[in-house]
């Protein structure tokens, strides 16, 4: 239905998006089930990474990812997304000083 391709895995069953620039195999370690059948119930998966997929493009010559070529979208809560298409530095040290 989304016209993604499903691509196999290289160490887990489950396949991944072959669209994407960077995908993560998991194994589950343990599932937290958190107000079950409550409003605002749902679950947290801790899992193991156990093999990283990224395209080269996404990678600078020390292999880290571009964040400006990766153009991720985050879950937030709801029907809450965001994207990383506006960030800012914080100096190293100033971090510490700012108020919570």
């Amino acid at each position: 239905l989304s016209g993604l391709t499903p691509i196999t895995g290289t160490k887990v069953c489950a396949p991944r998006v072959a669209e994407s620039p960077v995908t993560f195999e998991c194994r589950t370690l343990q599932v937290i089930r958190t107000n079950a059948g409550q409003p605002g119930g749902g679950n947290i998966v801790l899992g193991e990474v156990v093999w990283v997929h990224v395209d080269e493009a996404m990678m600078d010559e020390r292999y880290r990812v571009h964040a400006d070529r990766l153009h991720a979208v985050g879950r937030m809560g709801g029907f809450s997304y965001c994207a990383t298409r506006d960030r800012f530095d914080v100096p190293p040290g100033l971090a510490a000083l700012r108020p919570i």
